[in-house]
């Protein structure tokens, strides 16, 4: 029992004989700075004379990977969008309808006009007919495209006798044509310089045929840190967070 006692005061004593050196060191550390203090503006002024500003550089690059540069030059549209008048809906186009009017008639299907192909482009006579899909470009001359909810088979298709559409009593309130430019006219600024590109503006260059884009080259920056208070993420753990 005595010799526990003693060994824990021993302990004890050796315990406050540090934490007296370590206080030692603290209080009687420099409280001045031995590098004179300079002004904030000093200071800047300084780096700017050292700083050597890096004239801006262009790069040409993919169209995919444009989203969030910085465009170097102006775009514009290059023609009116869409540049043909297309259908709206799947239908049959015809020509000499005003809105307003009821249709009610047999019309001969001269062709099919698709997005990819346009067999039909301008129709002859009022009772002639192109069956149009959804993003066909439409006979030049028709002006209206009825949808094909609105019509029946009235006869069909067999050697060289065409398919004949009947279109029913109905009152056509749009003509289910887009005009030409009536998205955009050609131009028309796209993105100015010095102009984040957005996944909206890649849109519209890629509608504009722009495969490659102009943008500023993104600047090489490198971080340079001092002192022991950092440390590497890979090795800090809960004692070094």
């Amino acid at each position: 029992g005595e010799v526990e006692v003693k060994h824990t005061f021993l302990q004890k004593v050796q315990t406050s004989m540090s934490v007296s050196k370590v206080t030692e060191m603290v209080v009687d550390r420099e409280r001045v700075s031995t590098y004179s203090m300079i002004e904030l503006e000093v200071a800047l002024h300084l780096v700017r004379q050292e700083a050597h500003k890096i004239p801006p550089e262009m790069v040409h690059i993919d169209l995919l990977d444009a989203c969030g540069r910085i465009a170097f030059c102006t775009y514009f549209t290059a023609e009116d969008h869409p540049k043909h008048r297309i259908s709206t809906k799947d239908g049959y186009a015809i020509k000499e309808y005003i809105i307003g009017d009821r249709v009610n008639g047999a019309y001969a299907v001269i062709g099919v006009n698709t997005p990819a192909k346009s067999d039909v482009k301008e129709l002859q006579w009022w009772n002639e007919c192109a069956n149009v899909s959804t993003g066909s470009i439409v006979p030049s001359n028709c002006t209206a495209v009825i949808p094909v909810e609105n019509s029946n088979l009235f006869v069909r298709p067999t050697g060289t006798a065409k398919e004949v559409i009947q279109l029913n009593l109905h009152e056509i309130k749009e003509t289910n044509i887009r005009e030409v430019g009536s998205d955009y006219k050609g131009g028309v600024q796209i993105v100015g310089a010095k102009t984040m590109i957005t996944p909206t503006i890649a849109a519209l260059l890629g509608s504009n045929n722009h495969k490659t884009v102009k943008v500023f080259r993104r600047p090489i920056i490198g971080v340079l840190s001092t002192g022991d208070e950092l440390i590497d993420y890979m090795k800090a753990d809960s004692k070094n967070p």
